[in-house]
């Protein structure tokens, strides 16, 4: 199984969610969480008989960014924090 995730928010979330994680640590703290996120979703869907492959994440900032980093469909879902909302794009190929 093949799994795409891409993770969006507005700078402001991002930072707060640095200084939740790390004390206001460097920009690569983005970069651990959604590998976390991801991480964490991986050995779920193994615990259910899913072997998935997974990649680091990569981080891209800017505005009116518009990316297309693969083919395969997305269901998209955002989800309401303490720091701010999140954008997660998640598209698996079996």
């Amino acid at each position: 199984m093949f799994c795409l995730d891409a993770y969006g928010m507005t700078e402001n979330t991002a930072k707060n969610i640095a200084s939740v994680m790390m004390c206001g640590m460097s920009v690569e703290v983005f970069d651990e969480m959604a590998n976390m996120v991801t991480a964490n979703a991986a050995i779920s869907l193994e615990g259910l008989g899913q072997e998935m492959d997974i990649s680091p994440p990569t981080l891209i900032v800017g505005k009116n960014v518009v990316t297309r980093i693969s083919s395969v469909k997305t269901l998209a879902a955002e989800i309401s924090t303490e720091v701010g909302v999140i954008e997660v794009n998640i598209g698996l190929e079996i």
